[in-house]
């Protein structure tokens, strides 16, 4: 079973037994590229829980895990066959609930009955939760619905710069032929630092990066710029 197919079952059983809580998928919490990514959030007013998912429990799991300073921080991962496996996992489940405050949702697609349990739950991080704010501030602007699911890799997830294209391409269809400074003139800096490092980056990924849709034109010194035919 996929890693996106686990995040199916843990949603829905997000939905039915924390219906608290607000699920989102796939979120970065900060505007800079690079930065991780959760592969859950969920947000209660000005709480929010994260959730690493995993096929199997590893280290890598529990790091993404405790890296995130927010309310509180679980993984899901599969529960093992074995008794020796079994008795393991729940030893470290043990561990880092107690030393990390992580708790442990168990995914177990084979069990009859449900097959989605929370054997510990998270304790309330109160040390200083400075992912907080960013989280909250993705998750309530309603910008990444429809973006991915949790446990995906295509690289469906929200981020500034998807944001700032999709502004600009609306621009330049309904203004073919505009410039880079009609475009930061009409929508102003974006996510970039300054208006200067708009235009800057802007003549240079609209023909490179973003050459499957904006066809560019060079007019004596600069560039202007058009929606692809079909695109």
């Amino acid at each position: 079973m996929k890693e996106v197919e686990l995040g199916e079952l843990v949603i829905d059983w997000l939905k039915t037994q924390k219906p608290g809580w607000e699920v989102f998928q796939e979120i970065r919490h900060s505007k800079y590229a690079g930065s991780p990514i959760a592969d859950i959030v969920c947000v209660k007013e000005k709480s929010v829980w994260v959730i690493e998912l995993k096929k199997r429990l590893n280290l890598d799991v529990i790091r993404q895990a405790e890296n995130w300073k927010v309310d509180f921080r679980s993984i899901a991962v599969m529960l093992p066959k074995t008794t020796s496996g079994k008795d393991n996992a729940r030893w470290w489940f043990t561990k880092i609930r107690y030393h990390m405050g992580i708790g442990t949702i168990l995914i177990d697609p084979a069990r009859y009955g449900p097959r989605v349990i929370e054997h510990k739950e998270p304790k309330l991080y109160d040390q200083n939760p400075y992912h907080q704010e960013g989280f909250l501030e993705i998750c309530n602007s309603g910008l990444t619905k429809g973006m991915a699911k949790a446990g995906g890799k295509d690289g469906g997830y929200w981020t500034p710069y998807k944001e700032t294209m999709k502004s600009v391409r609306s621009y330049i269809e309904k203004h073919p032929g505009c410039g880079v400074g009609d475009i930061v003139g009409a929508l102003g800096k974006m996510h970039y630092s300054s208006e200067h490092s708009a235009k800057t980056n802007l003549v240079k990924n609209l023909p490179e990066i973003e050459g499957d849709w904006c066809r560019s034109e060079t007019r004596g010194t600069y560039k202007i710029f058009f929606v692809r035919e079909g695109k």
